[in-house]
């Protein structure tokens, strides 16, 4: 897994900014990425291979989490049938999207059988300085929330992905 480490807070001397300081207290960019072209199954909620980042965060920085999964086929094709993807650190869900496959009534969304939906989701977060992993999961679920099957559908010129952007100083 990449990783990068953070750019640090912000510093300052007596009130007076410095370089160093006004270079630390701007946002340092994409600090973690990862992709997958791969299609995934799942019914109960699984962790997506190959989404998850390892980044070092320095202290009081806010980072925002985000991904991206194309939803391509669904289960046994039930109303309000649909696919959860969360974002989480840990068992520690920070954020979640979900897409159904068909409206109540039983139309499909985009009106033809087994659509392409597409989840995306984010999260700001200022977590504690060190090493963190973000992942992704994904999980089926039917209108009763009993587990259905669901899969990925990322391709070369649409992969699913994880992203961590160090986006400035916490404030």
């Amino acid at each position: 897994m990449p990783s990068r480490t953070t750019p640090s807070g912000l510093q300052a001397a007596g009130g007076v900014a410095s370089a160093a300081g006004f270079a630390n207290g701007i946002a340092g960019g994409l600090i973690g990425y990862n992709s997958t072209t791969s299609a995934q199954s799942v019914a109960t909620e699984t962790d997506l291979t190959n989404l998850s980042i390892q980044v070092t965060v320095n202290a009081n920085r806010k980072i925002l989490i985000v991904g991206y999964v194309p939803i391509g086929g669904f289960g046994t094709g039930a109303a309000d049938e649909r696919s959860i993807v969360r974002i989480k650190e840990g068992i520690t869900e920070l954020n979640q999207d979900a897409v159904t496959e068909r409206l109540s009534n039983g139309s499909f969304i985009t009106g033809v059988a087994k659509p392409m939906a597409l989840s995306g989701t984010g999260n700001f977060s200022t977590p504690s300085a060190g090493l963190h992993t973000y992942k992704l999961s994904l999980e089926g679920l039917t209108t009763s929330n009993t587990t259905t099957a669901c899969t990925t559908a990322p391709a070369t010129t649409r992969p699913a992905w994880i992203a961590v952007l160090d986006v400035g100083p916490a404030f």
